[in-house]
């Protein structure tokens, strides 16, 4: 009996172990009793974390309420229980922040989803900041650029999730880019021409 048991539990084990393999190697795991959702199925997919804690990890998708996560005991690994557009934000955030950064990624709400449209595109904000790589849930910033943030909708609401001092440097370069031109004052009008008078001194009179 003991050897049947014993058997039993390493058939569990490699179970678990070919599964957690399977949500870090292969995607996600959808879970069958959810496939049916209007909204899209709920699957699991794992994120291993290089740089940040998992703690840290947590507490950034929990900030933008991306599903349910959790985090493999003994690892620096998250499990995230969610529906596929969760959790490709999910990926998108956390390649993001999961970097050797001496500043702290933070979330800056800039206005409500009804204002994006009146917003400047991100490549003029990128250009009127300089040396920044901005991007969106869609289409993450560029993987190689030194600085990178994300701008984009996201529960009502329009976010800039980047570095500190650079979340605040988007916001105001926004204001700045929206306010009405300064209006130049036209040059001054030419003066019309005036009829050339005789010059008595020099004997044209």
């Amino acid at each position: 009996m003991r050897q049947h048991h014993s058997s039993g539990g390493r058939l569990s084990i490699a179970f678990l172990v070919f599964l957690v393999l399977n949500l870090f190697s292969n995607g996600s795991y959808l879970l069958a009793a959810d496939q049916k959702d209007p909204l899209g199925p709920v699957g699991v997919k794992g994120f291993s974390l290089k740089h940040i804690s998992a703690e840290q990890g947590k507490k950034f998708l929990a900030e933008l309420k991306l599903g349910t996560v959790s985090q493999l005991p003994g690892t620096n690994m998250l499990l995230l229980t969610a529906r596929p557009g969760e959790i490709a934000k999910a990926a998108v955030l956390l390649d993001l922040v999961d970097v050797d950064a001496k500043e702290q990624f933070v979330m800056k709400a800039i206005c409500p989803a009804s204002q994006a449209k009146d917003l400047p595109a991100k490549e003029r904000i990128a250009a009127a900041i300089g040396n920044v790589s901005l991007g969106d849930f869609s289409n993450p910033p560029e993987p190689n650029a030194v600085v990178r943030a994300i701008i984009d909708i996201h529960n009502g609401s329009v976010l800039a999730i980047a570095p500190a001092s650079l979340a605040e440097k988007i916001v105001s370069t926004i204001e700045k880019l929206q306010r009405p031109d300064t209006q130049q004052a036209p040059p001054p009008a030419a003066e019309p021409n005036k009829p050339s008078t005789p010059n008595a001194e020099n004997g044209l009179a």
